[in-house]
């Protein structure tokens, strides 16, 4: 059975979901491996990992992120 993600015009009804974890090699810090949020593409899928990482990177203090 299809899967909704979002809400109101950004609804969207799938039967796939796509889950994409992604890893970055620091030298002197380590590996930091992440998994994005579910998502009815691909695409959206590595986004959503990479977001995740970005985020991460900001709390350890790797990163500065202004908007």
């Amino acid at each position: 059975s299809p899967i909704q993600f979002g809400t109101g015009s950004e609804s969207k009804f799938a039967f796939n979901i796509f889950v994409s974890k992604i890893t970055l090699h620091v030298p002197n810090i380590g590996a930091i491996e992440l998994t994005g949020d579910k998502q009815a593409d691909k695409k959206s899928s590595q986004d959503s990992a990479a977001l995740a990482l970005l985020y991460e990177l900001g709390r350890q203090g790797k990163c500065t992120i202004e908007e």
